[in-house]
């Protein structure tokens, strides 16, 4: 190969592995996601490989070593198209792992959004019906802190699945969003025995937890 083809035939490999090096770090951030991270192979090792044939191919069109350039592009083109074949294996993989982590996770904050409404219901309507002096209004103070706490819980991997699947993170936050802030109203209303705004406020959250469960159905 002549000296300038060579150059040209240098910076086509190396702008092909910077965007392989791209993709082996997107995969990489992929695979920290999932719950149970692939082994995706010694890929540094592959890097370091081809960093040196490019280095030594480098080395020798400077040095008007044209023959011996040509192998070493040779070399770390063949190492290139491995590593690529590779990271396309991987990232397959990954997308799969993800989709069925995604499910058992959209599975599981239904299961827990249905049991969050049909608690919030009973407790709700016992609300309507205990007087305030009776002890039994403390306890389903309690009921309802418990509530809250275990929708903290339910948001948290709400929030993770909005983070793999942005189109609706809108959706989720609003929502949240929502129970949040009836709960906060709610506690005061309970706070203050006032039976009729917290028996609004938690319908309100009702609604969110339908919401969010008829979007994951």
């Amino acid at each position: 190969i002549s000296d300038e083809k060579g150059k040209e035939k240098q910076d086509e490999i190396n702008k092909k592995f910077d965007e392989i090096k791209e993709d082996l770090n997107e995969l990489k951030k992929l695979n920290e996601e999932l719950s149970k991270p692939m082994e995706l192979g010694d890929q540094e090792k592959q890097k370091e490989e081809i960093s040196k044939e490019l280095k030594d191919a480098k080395d020798n069109l400077e040095k008007q070593k044209e023959k011996k350039a040509g192998e070493n592009q040779k070399k770390s083109a063949e190492e290139m198209e491995k590593m690529a074949n590779d990271l396309n294996l991987a990232q397959s993989e990954a997308n799969k792992k993800q989709e069925e982590e995604d499910i058992d996770l959209l599975r599981s904050i239904l299961e827990s959004l249905m049991t969050l409404s049909f608690t919030q219901e009973d407790v709700m309507l016992k609300f309507g019906k205990v007087r305030d002096n009776d002890p039994y209004y403390r306890r389903l103070g309690r009921s309802q802190r418990n509530i809250i706490d275990d929708t903290k819980i339910v948001a948290d991997s709400l929030e993770a699945l909005a983070k793999r699947q942005p189109k609706i993170a809108s959706f989720i936050d609003k929502e949240l969003n929502s129970i949040r802030q009836n709960f906060d109203l709610g506690l005061e209303d309970i706070d203050e025995h006032r039976r009729r705004e917290l028996g609004q406020h938690l319908q309100f959250v009702m609604t969110s937890y339908n919401n969010l469960a008829l979007m994951l159905n």
